[in-house]
């Protein structure tokens, strides 16, 4: 077990959960949340790994859901939430999977995004799958648990094969849309807003 402190949080880290600390795209990905208020929104943390992200916005006032396929993820998340006495919903999924038909004003997804099997479940957060079975999981299923105002933010490494990502979500109706770059260490980090073309009355697809 690693601990990590970040904004006023003493967290404890399980073994094959991604650790916000060893990369940027965790912190990055909050930073660029925090711009909003966040105040009774409804959010999903997809894929939520440490759960740092969906501690601290539960913290300003989110109604926050939080899902990850690793289990170990989902315990740590809610010990650490119990901790700091935190209010979020903690749920094990792949994506989805366990949310039914619920549907939020805000979605945030820090993917795998290399093309490979994963052979473990620690892998599972950084491959998507030989042939992107994660992205192309992720358009097909995203729709029903969205409202037509909703906000849907993506981070991707500038090492991913971009335009096959995007392809896949052309093939559901969905764009991706740069928000925000910035490089890490020689490395950029993108922030993408997932754009339903079918749903969204924002003619940018974001609400002011």
């Amino acid at each position: 077990m690693v601990v990590y402190r970040s904004h006023g949080l003493r967290m404890e880290i399980p073994p094959g959960v991604f650790h916000p600390g060893y990369f940027f795209s965790t912190e990055y990905l909050l930073a660029f949340l925090l711009r909003q208020d966040w105040k009774d929104k409804d959010f999903l943390e997809l894929g939520c790994g440490s759960g740092l992200i969906s501690l601290v916005l539960a913290g300003r006032g989110a109604r926050v859901t939080a899902v990850d396929i690793n289990p170990a993820a989902v315990i740590a998340l809610q010990q650490n939430a119990s901790v700091h006495q935190l209010e979020l919903e903690v749920r094990e999924s792949d994506l989805f999977s366990a949310l039914n038909d619920r549907r939020f004003s805000a979605i945030a997804i820090n993917p795998p995004y290399y093309r490979k099997d994963p052979a473990d479940m620690a892998q599972r957060a950084w491959y998507a799958g030989g042939q992107f079975e994660y992205f192309k999981a992720l358009f097909a299923t995203l729709r029903p648990h969205l409202l037509a105002t909703s906000q849907v933010w993506m981070v991707l490494s500038e090492d991913c094969a971009l335009r096959e990502i995007e392809t896949i979500a052309h093939q559901h109706h969905f764009e991706l849309k740069l928000l925000d770059s910035r490089t890490f260490r020689f490395e950029a980090q993108n922030i993408y807003g997932i754009i339903d073309r079918k749903l969204t009355s924002h003619p940018d697809g974001f609400v002011s």
